[in-house]
């Protein structure tokens, strides 16, 4: 009977961590998303200078605006019609949570992305005159749309009319701000 036991304790555990390093394997990565995205008709733009960034909270988020120094693809509402139409924009948007998961994968930031989300404000000094990548992901009005970075289990919703999603994929603060960070970094430690 104890080795009945053992035996079944053994495959337990052995099942277990056969789980464990399937779910490993199957992890998606950051870059493997990026990738997804791009093989789906993303468009990836590198390296556009953030002109000023624009903070304002909404119900569940805090959503930050990006004014950017060229203009890129995206869809605007048209003044007379209100539907949204094609054309060239240099606001985008983003959230202060997908923004500080994009610092979080850049080890010289990664320390400030707490530190920003709980002072969202601390956003427009990190990203006034930053440099960022972004890929843009075309959505279908009748596409259901879920966050790609996401690990939340909805569905998606829909978007109600075509639309670009902006993924902001890589940020390289200006001079001035990486100063700044430095000084959060050694208040961080007291200094």
């Amino acid at each position: 009977m104890a080795k009945d036991i053992e035996i079944q304790v053994e495959e337990q555990v052995d099942n277990t961590v056969e789980q464990q390093v399937e779910e490993q394997v199957t992890e998606r990565t950051f870059k493997d998303i990026c990738n997804e995205i791009v093989a789906n008709g993303g468009k990836r733009i590198k390296g556009i200078k953030v002109r000023s960034c624009k903070i304002t909270e909404q119900e569940n988020y805090t959503m930050v605006s990006l004014t950017l120094e060229r203009k890129v693809k995206g869809y605007r509402a048209n003044e007379d019609t209100g539907i949204f139409e094609e054309g060239d924009t240099n606001v985008i948007f983003s959230s202060s949570y997908s923004l500080a998961s994009v610092l979080k994968n850049n080890e010289d930031l990664a320390f400030c992305a707490n530190t920003l989300v709980e002072n969202p404000n601390a956003f427009e000094v990190v990203l006034s005159g930053a440099t960022i990548d972004i890929i843009q992901q075309p959505v279908a009005a009748d596409e259901l749309y879920k966050n790609p970075f996401s690990t939340s289990d909805s569905e998606g919703v829909s978007l109600g009319h075509d639309t670009i999603i902006n993924h902001v994929i890589n940020i390289v603060p200006c001079k001035r701000a990486m100063a700044v960070l430095d000084r959060v970094a050694l208040s961080m430690f007291g200094l």
